[in-house]
Formats: C-alpha cells, structure tokens, sequence
C-alpha cells in the first residue's frame, strides 16, 4: 500500500469454462465471467488483512435488474441495503 497511488475506475475479470451458480430457487445459471470495477482509496496507513475466504462464498449482482446478493459459508443469503 505504500507508495501505491489512488486510482478510479479499475477492472478485472474472471473467465470460466465450466462454471456455474445455483440461485435459492433452484435454477442453475452458467458464468461465463465476472467483471469487477473498483476503485483503489488510500485513508489510512495502516495494513489490514481482511480473510475474504473465511466469511463469504459468494457476492452476485444481477446486471440485469442491479439487485446485490451475500452468500455466506453458511448458506445464508441476504440482499445489500
């Protein structure tokens, strides 16, 4: 984090051949990518280390109807605020 500068709007994407996501209802939907933006933001100096793998599975977002959903390890699912 030191000396990285902040940045906006920065991409990166996931391929997959073979991969796919069970909603709640049952339906099985194939992934073919998942694109993600963000943006770098530096307020602090201090190093964090945050274990994304040990509280989520999964956090989908419908790119059609914008909708947010958190998919626990526990198979817990809520909606974003």
């Amino acid at each position: 984090m030191y000396g990285q500068k902040e940045r906006n709007n920065l991409t990166h994407e996931f391929e997959f051949e073979d991969g796919y996501f069970e909603a709640p209802d049952g339906i099985r939907l194939k992934i073919l990518k998942i694109h993600l933006t963000y943006d770098v933001i530096i307020s602090a100096r201090d190093t964090v280390v945050i274990e994304g793998d040990e509280i989520a599975k999964a956090i989908l977002k419908d790119v059609t109807s914008g909708d947010v959903r958190f998919f626990d390890k526990l198979g817990n699912v809520r909606r974003r605020e």
